[in-house]
């Protein structure tokens, strides 16, 4: 039979494609094999010298210190939270850089690592480099107890002689305060020493009805304080405080800059010069996952204060503060943020010793001070709620802006006084918090009273570090 020229032109190219097919066939089965080896073969090292498997714990074997000429090993490693044999990842070195880099004891902080003796093992390397002078410092932020400062001129000598000493003569401005202070600070094991020389003057604000007035009183004084830093100490600190207080015994008129010298009973008792001894016992807990823009923790504060004659004071008088703050977070990014703060203080208890209520960094919606009674309080009580939201979720929770919306409410009560829900005032509004270079983070607030205070119903503030 004769063949069909045009069969015979059909077979040949498909003999060609079968060979082609062949080809890609061996070819796809080599690229399975070859990825099949990729995600089955055991892991790789990675820049650490360990596996990468998620499961596999990188122990650390030991810490090496390199650089310090002066600073004691011992002292280095107080400042760190990881010890032989714990489990350590890139976030916990990270963290642990930043504890030791805001000591100050340094001019230069390296972390870094190696591979340890085995597999599964690291070694951590701290290397320093040595500060040799005393350095200025311009320092500034927010104290959960004593709210914002400033420190516009520090002279520092932290670690001088390489014990970890903290030392330091500063210039303090703060909330209607302004001190110079001299402070020293060693760390004993489990301890740590706070010793402070302090002298400066405090402004107090009275409201003769409808009149707001100023009234300075000068202090100077020493503190001493021991603090626990872990163990069953950790969260204990024990004080004693002994300082001399002037009040002046004329008050100015903050619209006219007049002056009166004729002072109701409520401040004229407390004119006189008087040396104030007291003794302080505190407990204070911190589970907050961020100092800045916490998430979800606790922080909490309870203080009790006796001053009498036995610890050198001519006034006596005792006082009790709590402050408890609550973080909760919700939905994506938003926080609910919940404040009690409350005190007492005995009768005979000096006006500057005592609580005031009003203002941005209390009880938002009313001039400053303005809630307080004539000759402070004795009984104080603030209860205050944030619903906190980033304006941006970059860089979080290490964003720069935030909204809030809150409420406040809270009551001042004078010796005598009974507390009583009529008592109480409150206010709600929004705000933001915006980080700002050299100022941290910055406040603005617009509040909105629900009680009528002098006619007023809106109030706009700006402060440094949120309120709580």
């Amino acid at each position: 039979m004769q063949s069909n020229p045009l069969h015979n032109r059909l077979e040949i190219p498909s003999k060609l494609m079968r060979s082609r097919i062949r080809e890609w066939t061996l070819a796809l089965l080599k690229l399975a094999a070859i990825l099949a080896a990729l995600f089955l073969a055991p892991p790789t090292q990675n820049a650490w010298g360990q596996t990468p498997d998620s499961t596999r714990q990188l122990i650390l074997e030991k810490i090496e210190i390199v650089g310090n000429t002066k600073t004691k090993p011992d002292i280095i490693l107080q400042q760190l939270t990881v010890r032989r044999g714990d489990v350590i990842t890139p976030e916990v070195i990270a963290e642990n850089a930043r504890r030791l880099d805001h000591t100050n004891f340094f001019k230069d902080v390296e972390f870094y690592t190696r591979p340890g003796s085995e597999t599964g093992k690291i070694v951590l390397v701290v290397e320093v480099k040595e500060r040799r002078w005393p350095y200025y410092q311009f320092e500034g932020g927010f104290s959960d107890l004593n709210g914002w400062f400033f420190v516009p001129a520090s002279l520092r000598f932290d670690n001088f002689s390489g014990d970890g000493e903290l030392i330091g003569l500063r210039w303090v401005l703060g909330d209607h305060v302004s001190k110079l202070a001299l402070g020293y600070r060693r760390t004993i094991d489990a301890v740590s020493l706070d010793i402070e020389l302090f002298g400066g003057n405090q402004q107090f604000v009275h409201y003769f009805g409808a009149d707001r007035r100023e009234q300075d009183v000068g202090f100077g004084g020493a503190r001493f304080e021991l603090r626990g830093r872990r163990g069953r100490l950790k969260n204990f600190f024990y004080s004693y405080r002994i300082g001399s207080y002037n009040p002046e015994d004329l008050v100015t008129l903050t619209e006219t800059d007049s002056t009166v010298n004729l002072l109701p009973p409520e401040l004229a008792k407390d004119l006189d010069k008087t040396t104030i001894g007291a003794i302080a016992v505190g407990i204070t807990t911190d589970s907050r996952d961020n100092p800045v823009f916490p998430l979800n923790g606790f922080w909490g504060a309870l203080i009790a204060e006796i001053a009498n004659k036995q610890f050198g004071s001519d006034r006596g008088f005792g006082k009790i503060t709590i402050d408890a703050r609550f973080y909760k977070q919700v939905l994506h990014h938003q926080v609910l943020a919940l404040h009690l703060k409350g005190g007492y203080a005995g009768a005979n208890t000096p006006f500057y010793e005592r609580f005031y209520l009003g203002g941005a960094n209390s009880l938002r919606g009313y001039d400053d001070r303005r809630l307080t009674p004539l000759g402070w309080g004795t009984k104080h009580f603030l209860a205050s709620a944030e619903f906190r939201f980033p304006l941006s979720d970059k860089n979080f929770p290490n964003h720069k802006s935030s909204g809030a919306l809150f409420f406040d409410a809270g009551g001042i009560w004078a010796p005598g006084q009974d507390p009583k829900l009529d008592d109480l005032f409150a206010a709600a509004g929004f705000g933001f918090r915006v980080k700002l270079p050299v100022l941290g983070t910055t406040r603005f607030d617009f509040s909105f009273p629900l009680n009528n205070v002098d006619n007023s119903d809106f109030k706009f503030t700006v402060s440094l570090g949120q309120t709580f």
